[in-house]
């Protein structure tokens, strides 16, 4: 962006809070970073207007990216912001905490888990992302039955996909997802499965292949569990493809292909 002045991309990120371009702005503030930048969002943290402490509660999530920059004191301000009167403020924070990664509010996020707000449970689900507490994987087993589907499918994503935890708690919850109603959902369950070896992921996946809708993380599936059982189905979902009129989207047949390969034995 050319917009050099600090205050200036705050009160323009401000002027798009829900709309376009919003968080192409708060990118920009993320990845310059410094010292500036995080003293005003740590002020409109606690200011009294509710744009203001969205805004910085979304700024602190991710400042300087990968550098991680006032770590201890962003933790602090955006726990704190978990006591808001606002669900989109919480929401904020509750992603800006797991961008984070923190530990240190594990027990705060887990007790807005029931919250009756989609907004909150599903910024819950993402600040708990990566987290290995019990009380953490009790609450995303919990959210995987969530009435709502996207607060689902982040729930089973994280328990199958971001962490390596493997027990009966968690593979039963995984278990009970194959049969979701959200095809993200199933999807995530399987991989979680996959990956945890489970000895009947193999006869999952097959049933999975042979779906009305086939999607990229079911041949992914097949492809890590690399079984000569499954070359049938994928064979039969390649000559589908073949034959069809409509253009099969490049990245969809490249893990086709893959998976294909994987269960052949040529990989």
């Amino acid at each position: 962006m050319k917009i050099n002045n600090t205050n200036e991309l705050f009160e323009l990120a401000l002027k798009r809070i829900g709309r376009r371009g919003y968080w192409d702005i708060v990118s920009e503030l993320h990845r310059r970073g410094g010292r500036e930048i995080f003293q005003q969002a740590a002020t409109w943290c606690r200011s009294l207007i509710r744009q203001e402490r969205q805004l910085g509660a979304d700024t602190l999530g991710q400042l300087g990216w990968q550098k991680d920059q006032y770590r201890k004191q962003s933790i602090k301000l955006l726990i704190g912001l978990l006591d808001d009167n606002d669900i989109h403020v919480i929401a904020s924070a509750a992603y800006a905490l797991g961008h984070r990664r923190s530990a240190e509010a594990v027990q705060k996020l887990v007790s807005l888990s029931p919250h009756p707000k989609m907004e909150v449970r599903q910024g819950v689900v993402s600040g708990l992302l990566t987290q290995t507490h019990e009380d953490a994987i009790n609450a995303l087993v919990n959210l995987s039955v969530d009435r709502s589907k996207d607060v689902r499918n982040w729930a089973t994503f994280g328990l199958g996909s971001m962490i390596e935890t493997d027990n009966e708690k968690i593979r039963t919850a995984l278990i009970q997802r194959l049969t979701d109603s959200f095809i993200d959902v199933r999807m995530e369950a399987l991989n979680g499965l996959v990956s945890r070896k489970h000895p009947d992921a193999v006869e999952w996946t097959f049933a999975a292949l042979k779906e009305t809708d086939v999607i990229t993380g079911y041949l992914e599936a097949a492809e890590n569990l690399a079984n000569i059982r499954l070359l049938p189905e994928l064979k039969r979902i390649k000559a589908q493809c073949d034959s069809e009129d409509t253009t099969t989207a490049p990245y969809f047949l490249s893990c086709l292909e893959s998976a294909i390969a994987a269960c052949s034995g040529k990989h």
